[in-house]
């Protein structure tokens, strides 16, 4: 079923444009926002004293962190893989939600 989806909405011209154009709009966008975040590590900032914060101790959660997000991407992947309407609406999505990140 997936080959016939992608055989489907690749042999559609306006399709594979939408396509092209909306991985070229993501990579602009990408490289755009790699220049906002090297613009805003070099800024200056200041520390928030939080006397609530500072009442509890500082958990290490960088594994499950790393875990959930590395999870969530293979399964994008491979559900997205199948279903390529949904995974150029995810791409264009993506792409508007870093856009926004920036502004």
């Amino acid at each position: 079923m997936s080959k016939q989806d992608w055989k489907l909405f690749l042999s559609d011209s306006k399709s594979k444009i939408e396509f092209a154009c909306s991985v070229l709009f993501l990579f602009i966008v990408l490289l755009a926002f790699t220049q906002f975040l090297n613009y805003v590590e070099m800024r200056d900032g200041f520390v928030f004293n939080d006397p609530i914060l500072s009442c509890f101790p500082a958990v290490d959660v960088t594994w499950f962190t790393f875990a959930t997000i590395y999870f969530s991407l293979i399964f994008a992947i491979y559900y997205f893989s199948k279903r390529p309407n949904l995974l150029l609406l995810a791409l264009q999505a993506f792409g508007i939600m870093v856009l926004f990140r920036m502004a």
